[in-house]
């Protein structure tokens, strides 16, 4: 299935009809994500130019949504059944300076530049949280 071209991000009513027709792990609480879901949050990635050095481009990932998508839900989906967020997509940190000349690290902060894949990821979960809290609090 291909994305059309408008700009829409999935809405939680979409995300809960694609968890509706989604059966295959039917009794895990958490909900399985599918290739049109994953092609519409890549089609809303933001280009930008700071991901990590060992990322990849998010113009890649636009480019070739439709061929990587089913992976990527296959992929996203073992990492929700397994409850494992792999390691080179944990935080790293980029120090930038605080003032115009810094002489110290304390004249640094921190920042932290994700990978797409994991930014994908988060919302993917996310979408799910939001689900889960709202039918929590109907």
């Amino acid at each position: 299935m291909f994305v059309s071209e408008n700009k829409e991000t999935p809405n939680l009513e979409q995300v809960a009809e694609l968890q509706a027709e989604s059966s295959e792990f039917s009794g895990r609480p958490i909900a399985n994500t599918n290739a049109y879901e994953i092609q519409l949050l890549i089609k809303n990635i933001k280009m930008k130019s700071n991901s990590s050095p060992n990322d990849i481009p998010s113009e890649f990932l636009k480019i070739a949504s439709c061929i990587v998508s089913e992976w990527l839900s296959n992929f996203f989906n073992k990492c929700m059944a397994t409850r494992e967020f792999p390691d080179s997509w944990k935080i790293d940190h980029t120090p930038i300076p605080k003032v115009h000349s810094p002489s110290s690290s304390s004249e640094y902060r921190p920042i932290s530049v994700l990978p797409v894949l994991s930014k994908l990821f988060e919302k993917v979960l996310y979408h799910r949280i939001c689900l889960f809290d709202r039918a929590q609090t109907n």
